[in-house]
């Protein structure tokens, strides 16, 4: 199940579009820039958290999203497979 829901679309998306420093990002800011609906969005990050990939940050009523160690190394390697698949066609 992991393998697969890595690879959908907009999960793959909103995975890349994590910044890959170790500052946080505002949830509601990428899920917007993916273009899902804030829902389908929590779900997505909430199953990344429960895979250890990302963890969250809640500031009052803001909630901020950032890199787990093993979860910037698995998009390191998503970036570098999405840039081969690119150039090969």
């Amino acid at each position: 199940m992991n393998k697969q829901f890595l690879l959908k679309k907009i999960t793959l998306n909103m995975f890349i579009n994590l910044d890959g420093s170790a500052r946080k990002i505002n949830c509601r800011a990428l899920i917007k820039k993916v273009g899902c609906t804030y829902s389908h969005g929590i779900n997505l990050l909430n199953k990344l958290e429960n895979m250890k990939l990302v963890s969250f940050i809640k500031n009052g009523r803001e909630k901020f999203v950032t890199l787990t160690p093993v979860g910037y190394d698995v998009r390191e390697c998503l970036i570098k497979i999405s840039f081969l698949i690119k150039n090969d066609k």
